[in-house]
């Protein structure tokens, strides 16, 4: 955990930058390069405004991140983001 239990502005920016660092990684180990993400899931009950630079220093602003309001998956965190990245998307 980064900055457990800081949700401060500089905790959530902490978090958030600690994640999104995780994420390029990971997507690099799935043969795949950050341009390819097509959409992106924020999940938080805390104010994105900490963040908002960062979300579009990282390109992720422009894939229109789609926020839950609500507690992230895994129990103690306070901030978690997930991608994707898929050719066709059909909303209905």
């Amino acid at each position: 955990m980064i900055a457990p239990g800081d949700t401060s502005a500089e905790g959530m920016r902490a978090k958030a930058a600690f994640v999104i660092d995780q994420l390029r990684t990971r997507v690099t180990e799935l043969n795949a390069t950050w341009s390819d993400i097509t959409g992106a899931q924020i999940y938080t009950t805390h104010s994105l405004d900490p963040i908002l630079q960062l979300l579009g220093d990282s390109g992720l602003a422009g894939v229109g991140p789609a926020l839950f309001p609500g507690h992230p998956p895994i129990i103690g965190f306070a901030f978690e983001i997930d991608v994707r990245a898929i050719s066709t998307e059909l909303t209905i």
